[in-house]
C-alpha cells in the first residue's frame, strides 16, 4: 500500500536536512482509461483445453492507459505503469431473436 509506505517514509525523514517531507515531490496518476475492446463478443469462449477452460484463449484485448498529472522530483516515489493490456470481450455473442406466430 502506497499510502502507507508514504506515512513512513514521511515519519522517518522528518529529521532530515537533505530530504524533508516538504521537500518530497511523489508521483501521481490519472485514472485509468479503457481503450475499446479488439472484439465486442466470442462465441468461442469459454474455450477449453483438455477439459480446462482456458481464459487466455478467447475474447479480445483493450490497452488501459493513465497519464502522470504530478512528476516525482528526486525524492519520490516514482511513477507506476501508464500503460496496460487486458482481456475482454470473453462472453458469448447475444443471440438476436425473433418471436413467431404459433
Amino acid at each position: 500500500d502506497v499510502c502507507a509506505v508514504r506515512k513512513v517514509r514521511n515519519e522517518v525523514l522528518l529529521s532530515s536536512k537533505v530530504s524533508p517531507p516538504s521537500k518530497i515531490t511523489d508521483c501521481d496518476v490519472s485514472d485509468w482509461v479503457a481503450e475499446e475492446c479488439s472484439v465486442r463478443c466470442d462465441n468461442s469462449c469459454p474455450h477449453r483445453i483438455g477439459g480446462r477452460i482456458d481464459p487466455s484463449s478467447c475474447g479480445g484485448r483493450k490497452t488501459l492507459r493513465r497519464r502522470i498529472v504530478v512528476k516525482a522530483n528526486e525524492f519520490g516515489i516514482q511513477c507506476p505503469l501508464l500503460r496496460k493490456e487486458t482481456r475482454c470481450g470473453q462472453y458469448k455473442c447475444s443471440v438476436d431473436c425473433v418471436m413467431s406466430k404459433w
